[in-house]
């Protein structure tokens, strides 16, 4: 199977630029010029968010741009590096993917900057970083991050960053893109014509229309088997666990399992709350514990560990992902927290399961995997 591939582009203002620096600027006026000899491509903004500003402009850089962009960071391209708020190094997973910075002296490059700048309202061209490509291959990500740093200082920088254009110069590929987590718009109440260029499903920040929840479990399937059962066959279907990796070329640091396998940490988080419902209903149904199903099945685990694991591995996910929404009480009950009608920043469970159930992905039937 072929790699597929997203190319962002990344210019980047500093926030010495601001009207009231102090700094001396090193660049001239005639810096500027190369914006007259520059082709001026047409290009249309279109503003989502306005606190914090976030525009979408089409055609800021043009094809024929991002081909020559493609072309010379080709063979420039290492490892991406991320750098914490206090400058220490982010662990390796955080970041994945191959970054490749290009050089000022080449032309296109000279006048995708001075485009920036003079959008910008003519921004020192001194004050910008160089201009990037970054890759992304299959699976690799920048996780939720802040560009912002509350010590510039320790990480090289003399301030912090006030702008970032990303402009994608190439892809193939699908749930893939850029996410603002902490912006919400109901795009419900906002005109259809943005379906062009949001993705609905799978952004984060836009709410996605929700129904009866299929994989709730009611108080009453603790005292009927058979819905419990139920419950349980579908909570099970959540959990896709292992994939392949189709191919992996051993950059990232985790260890491929055997048949070149790799398991999904939102699908083990769903198998060990699964485990522990089962094991909960089981319990308090009055089945002795050496009696549950998975009390002798364990390969390199007790069913103590076992669950032991469960319980430290779903508590670590939540305090992982530390969901900041604020809960008030539900209509009519002020003693009952709101557990229902909250709007909340997801990633998009869905799109990650058919994503491990497509056919590259899946194991063969005859496979079994164990606890």
């Amino acid at each position: 199977m072929t790699h597929k591939e997203l190319f962002h582009t990344s210019m980047i203002v500093a926030l010495l630029a601001a009207a009231f620096s102090t700094v001396f600027r090193s660049t001239s006026m005639s810096s500027f010029g190369v914006v007259n000899s520059c082709a001026r491509p047409r290009y249309t903004v279109r503003t989502l968010s306005y606190d914090p500003l976030i525009q979408h402009i089409e055609n800021f850089v043009t094809p024929q741009e991002a081909q020559h962009l493609l072309q010379i960071a080709q063979p420039k391209f290492q490892r991406s590096r991320a750098i914490g708020t206090d400058g220490r190094s982010v662990a390796a997973q955080e970041r994945t993917s191959s970054t490749a910075f290009l050089s000022s002296d080449d032309p296109i490059v000279q006048c995708i900057r001075s485009r920036a700048s003079e959008f910008q309202g003519y921004v020192d061209l001194g004050m910008m970083e160089d201009l990037q490509v970054t890759r992304y291959l299959e699976g690799q990500q920048y996780t939720n991050h802040y560009d912002w740093a509350a010590n510039p200082a320790a990480r090289n920088q003399t301030t912090n960053r006030e702008t970032t254009f990303f402009a994608v110069l190439d892809v193939e590929c699908s749930n893939c893109g850029t996410r603002f987590p902490k912006v919400s718009v109901d795009w419900s109440a906002e005109d259809q014509r943005w379906c062009g260029f949001v993705d609905y499903v799978s952004s984060k920040g836009i709410p996605k229309a929700s129904g009866p929840d299929e994989y709730e479990i009611t108080a009453g399937a603790f005292s009927d088997r058979a819905l419990f059962n139920q419950t349980l066959d579908s909570w099970q279907s959540l959990s896709h666990g292992f994939v392949r990796a189709t191919p992996y070329d051993g950059s990232g640091p985790q260890k491929l399992f055997a048949g070149g396998l790799f398991e999904i940490a939102a699908f083990h988080q769903v198998h060990c709350l699964t485990s522990i419902l089962e094991d909960f209903g089981l319990l308090a149904a009055g089945v002795p514990k050496d009696q549950l199903p998975g009390y002798n099945a364990g390969v390199t685990l007790t069913w103590e560990e076992h669950k032991a694991h469960c319980f430290n591995y779903v508590r670590q996910a939540l305090m992982c992902f530390a969901d900041s929404t604020a809960e008030g009480h539900i209509e009519g009950d002020p003693h009952r927290v709101a557990d229902h009608g909250v709007m909340h920043v997801c990633n998009d469970f869905d799109a990650l399961l058919a994503w491990s159930r497509q056919p590259e992905r899946a194991l063969p039937k005859s496979w079994r995997i164990t606890d």
